[in-house]
């Protein structure tokens, strides 16, 4: 294997740059890659991805009996759920995510009610917004060249957004 031969040299390098910095590497096993807080799934001819706890993650959370006011409590389950959404590919992934996070809050005696409520008001919020933008929704996909490059496109992009919404108004 050539490839893991030249990134492990290639880490070997970056471990010898500085006696306080020190670099890992995840290969790939049985068709998954963890990478910044997700999985990385390889099938057949596209890659999936959800969330990744490591093995030692103990789900240690803002426990629900802490003198802490309920908005920052809401706030935790509100903001988990929609972390999941964005690095689960699928709606099986965001399913089987949730159904964790709900046993986790269970374990740290969250009412059932409580979390199920806040989860469910998520999925609405988004399946509306989904509904919405599906119909507005146009996607430009361009390469990277460099940041004046890419500011230039983004800023012709917003006018072209503006320009947009204005007939839109029209209409």
């Amino acid at each position: 294997m050539p490839e893991i031969n030249a990134a492990a040299s290639f880490l070997n390098t970056l471990n010898t740059c500085h006696p306080a910095i020190k670099f890992t590497m995840e290969t790939e096993s049985d068709n998954q890659l963890p990478f910044i807080g997700m999985c990385l799934i390889r099938t057949s001819n596209q890659i999936k991805t959800q969330v990744y706890r490591k093995s030692t993650n103990t789900g240690l959370l803002l426990h629900n009996q802490s003198h802490v006011d309920s908005r920052y409590k809401k706030a935790i389950i509100r903001t988990i759920p929609a972390r999941a959404d964005r690095l689960s590919l699928s709606k099986e992934m965001f399913t089987e995510e949730c159904q964790k996070l709900k046993s986790i809050f269970s374990e740290l005696k969250y009412p059932e009610t409580f979390t199920d409520s806040i989860i469910r008001k998520f999925i609405a919020s988004k399946l509306s917004d989904q509904q919405h933008n599906r119909e507005n929704r146009v996607r430009v996909v361009l390469p990277f060249k460099d940041q004046q490059a890419a500011n230039t496109v983004k800023k012709q992009l917003e006018e072209l957004s503006s320009v947009i919404s204005q007939m839109n108004r029209c209409l």
